[in-house]
């Protein structure tokens, strides 16, 4: 097994223990084998501890077992941007059509349900299933969004929630007008999950993944 940091810190100076008679066991981990481990799932780790017998003698131990990592709230940023040729209005009329996503972009967004419209018909706040799978973060959501649309300029969808405490997401679409429609992206996300999980460069991916999407959407028809 390959060497790794301990994410406890330093050990603890040895103590008897009065039940095995050892006097110490000092932890060298756990650590997160590369499972997927999330906020609220149990993961299977493994654990290096150095026992010290009556004697005095160190002798090390393996031994799989299962924790519980305790989640936290983190935060992902993510943006992008990509210029496509076609005109603006036809650039809006995909981002606006939210229940639409799940035709062209599967990977990200499962499924949507539309629980009311606006004056034009067009969704205006909707269930959502999202999928979030980048490298050991795996996730899936199922939540209430409001669309909030500027014809033919912006698209913003964000989670209704009252609660600060609840888990957060929101998508900022804007277009820019020219010779090449500009379509840029800002992902916001706050998320449940394990202090340890390395999240660093997530939202970007993300980004750029959702922005790809729409400007091969738009390029081959696919949103019909």
């Amino acid at each position: 097994m390959p060497t790794r940091e301990p994410l406890y810190g330093p050990a603890k100076p040895p103590g008897r223990d009065r039940e095995t008679g050892l006097v110490s066991a000092e932890p060298l981990g756990p650590w997160a084998d590369g499972v997927g481990a999330l906020g609220g799932v149990a993961a299977q780790v493994c654990r290096t501890a150095r026992i010290w017998t009556r004697a005095g003698k160190p002798r090390v131990c393996r031994a799989a077992q299962f924790v519980y990592l305790t989640p936290v709230m983190r935060e992902l940023y993510g943006s992008a941007a990509a210029t496509v040729a076609a005109p603006i209005e036809e650039c809006f009329a995909l981002l606006e059509a939210v229940d639409r996503y799940p035709v062209w972009y599967p990977e990200g967004v499962r499924e949507v349900e539309v629980l009311g419209r606006d004056a034009r018909g067009m969704p205006g706040r909707v269930r959502a299933e999202l999928h979030l799978a980048r490298g050991p973060l795996v996730r899936d959501f199922d939540v209430v969004l409001a669309i909030e649309a500027e014809r033919p300029a912006s698209v913003r969808l964000a989670r209704l929630t009252n609660d600060p405490s609840e888990q957060q997401f929101a998508v900022d679409w804007r277009l820019r007008d020219g010779e090449r429609t500009r379509i840029e992206l800002d992902l916001y996300a706050r998320l449940r999950v394990s202090r340890f999980l390395p999240i660093g460069g997530v939202g970007k991916s993300l980004a750029a993944e959702f922005v790809a999407a729409a400007g091969r959407a738009i390029t081959s028809g696919r949103r019909s």
